[in-house]
């Protein structure tokens, strides 16, 4: 009997053990749960969009600058600093935080520093000026002729400072490569001389075409005199007159192109000038604009860029 009871005590002490093992468990997945929901919605928080107000009353003007917000709407004569190097603006309650103290907070704003540069930049190459639209640089200042990336792609920095059409897929996670605003920085007045171009696909490469003319002889006529008592002939024919060739000029040559972007000058064999292609502005096809290479430098038909040396077939 008595060992009965001890066992039954046993078994309840058991139950009770499980009991207490199972509400712990079950306590800790939820506090598991719970910490990973924190994590998440921290994450989707400290994502935001340059200059756009957020619910803690500030906008983001950069990775450690703000603007503070009134009526929704960011006070742009003032821009305030993160007071510590390392931090960055976030949309949390705390504005600046900074990121090594958390994996989950990130820089609200991209790199807003390399928005409308041209420092740096060769000539003919970009810039990009917002997240889809980019700028032509000459002798390191901006130029009205202007480019918008199609939809779902966005303006790579680096791609655009080496001069090739900068538009990459909209999934590029480097912001650190990007100008991370909405708006262009050098967005031009509205006017029908501002010139805005859409960039549908990069310019394919032209290839080399030569024509060769060939002119048949003409057969001679001739016109027979009757006369008394011998015949003769007389011959008629004219030494063949050709028309002499003219070079299409930039805005035919242009029309008739089908992609935005530099093109080879068929009127010059010195490679120091080039025609760009651009868009009309009213729908009509494509304009072109004749471009010349500075210093010393020689137009590329290969690479669409200027270069040294002089490429091969320039005279």
């Amino acid at each position: 009997g008595g060992e009965g009871q001890s066992g039954g005590a046993a078994l309840t002490s058991l139950t009770k053990a499980l009991v207490v093992i199972n509400i712990y468990e079950s306590n800790m997945c939820k506090i598991a749960l719970f910490g990973v929901y924190i994590f998440l919605l921290t994450l989707h928080q400290s994502g935001a969009i340059c200059h756009i107000c957020n619910s803690n009353g500030v906008a983001c003007a950069s990775n450690n600058t703000f603007h503070l917000c009134f009526g929704g709407l960011p006070n742009i004569n003032e821009e305030f600093s993160c007071p510590n190097e390392d931090e960055v603006c976030t949309t949390l309650g705390q504005v600046c935080m900074d990121p090594d103290s958390n994996p989950s907070i990130q820089a609200a704003c991209g790199n807003t520093k390399q928005c409308g540069q041209c420092a740096d930049v060769m000539n003919g190459g970009f810039t990009c000026t917002s997240r889809t639209s980019f700028t032509m640089c000459m002798g390191n200042v901006l130029t009205n002729v202007r480019g918008t990336c199609r939809a779902g792609q966005i303006c790579r920095t680096s791609v655009a400072h080496a001069g090739r059409v900068p538009c990459v897929s909209e999934c590029l996670i480097d912001t650190d490569d990007m100008c991370d605003v909405n708006v262009a920085v050098d967005v031009p007045p509205k006017s029908e001389s501002a010139i805005t171009t859409v960039i549908i696909q990069p310019t394919p490469l032209l290839p080399a075409v030569s024509t060769t003319v060939i002119i048949q002889p003409t057969p001679p006529s001739t016109t027979t005199t009757s006369t008394s008592p011998s015949t003769a002939q007389v011959s008629t024919n004219s030494p063949t007159s050709v028309a002499p060739t003219t070079r299409p000029s930039p805005v035919d040559y242009c029309s008739s192109q089908r992609y935005v972007g530099r093109y080879p000058n068929p009127a010059d064999s010195s490679c120091t000038r080039y025609l760009y292609c651009t868009g009309s502005g009213g729908g009509l096809g494509l304009v072109g604009r004749l471009m010349r290479c500075p210093g010393k430098l020689f137009f590329n038909p290969q690479s669409r860029i200027c270069q040294v040396p002089k490429p091969n077939g320039c005279v």
